[in-house]
Parts: structure tokens; sequence; C-alpha cells
């Protein structure tokens, strides 16, 4: 039977990387990380394959970080999917005004959306009128900082825009 002591450094290790990398606008780290696993995963497998008694702790390890690894990404997937469907609901309102008053609202509470409700559902994210009349709308990648989403009304699609 094993003991705490024998998964401490690996307990340590995931509960830092998951207080780095779950909060919003951090899961980009994980890609630096990726040639490190891939180099722990080769050696996990080789002390695996080479001291059989040592199989069922590194296997365990392994299972560990997996599960820490999938739900990071899970998580994020989340952030990302809740906050575009957030802003599809906003498109959608401004275009519904858009439709009713032939013009789009001059600014976000026009549409009953407070400045601080905005924040609230997407986090960073804004709304203007250009000197062309036209609209802007844009909210932050959850997974990245500074990158935006700005909706093309022209095009009706979601553009990236990486800073």
């Amino acid at each position: 039977m094993t003991n705490f002591k024998t998964y401490k450094t690996t307990a340590i290790l995931c509960c830092l990387l998951a207080i780095i990398t779950m909060p919003v606008h951090a899961g980009f780290i994980l890609i630096f990380l990726v040639p490190v696993f891939a180099v722990w995963i080769l050696k996990s497998l080789v002390l695996m394959w080479r001291s059989p008694p040592l199989r069922r702790i590194q296997l365990t390890k392994l299972i560990i970080w997996s599960v820490l690894l999938c739900s990071i990404v899970s998580l994020h997937w989340f952030y990302a999917y809740s906050t575009r469907k957030n802003a599809d609901e906003i498109i959608v309102a401004l275009n519904k005004f858009a439709e009713e008053n032939h013009r789009y609202p001059t600014n976000i509470e026009e549409i009953r959306m407070t400045p601080a409700k905005l924040k609230n559902k997407l986090g960073f994210a804004g709304y203007c009128l250009n000197e062309n009349h036209q609209p802007k709308f844009y909210y932050g990648v959850t997974y990245i900082p500074f990158d935006t989403y700005s909706y093309d009304f022209t095009s009706k699609s979601w553009k990236y825009r990486a800073t």
C-alpha cells in the first residue's frame, strides 16, 4: 500500500498548475507545458517498462495528471462556449434593434444592457458606433489575455483579433 508521501509532489504540482491555469485568460499557459509533459510521459513509460514495482505508482500519477489536464481544457472550453453564447445573444438583440429602428443603437444601454451587465456576461467587452455609424462589438478571448473576437455585422461572423 502506498502512502501520501508517494504522491505528495504530484499533488502539490497539480494544485499549483490548477491555480495558475484555471482562471479565465490563463489557458494559454498549458501550451508552454506540452513539451514538459511529453518528456515526463516518455520517462514514465520507460520507468514503467523497466521497473514493474513502479508501474502502479507511475500509472496512478499519469492518470492524475491526465484527469487534471482534461479538466482544465474542458473548463476553458466551457468558458469559451458560454461567453460566445452570451455574445451571440447580444448580437441578436443588436440586430433586432436595428431591424425595428432602421439603425443600430448608439450605445449598449439602448438594448437594455448596462455596461456592468455586459461586463458580468462577457468580461472584457464593448460596443460602439464608428464615424460612419457602423457598429463595432467585441469581447475578450477567454483563454488568452489581450486577444478579442470582433463581430463583423456585414458578413455576420466573428473575427479573431490577435494583439
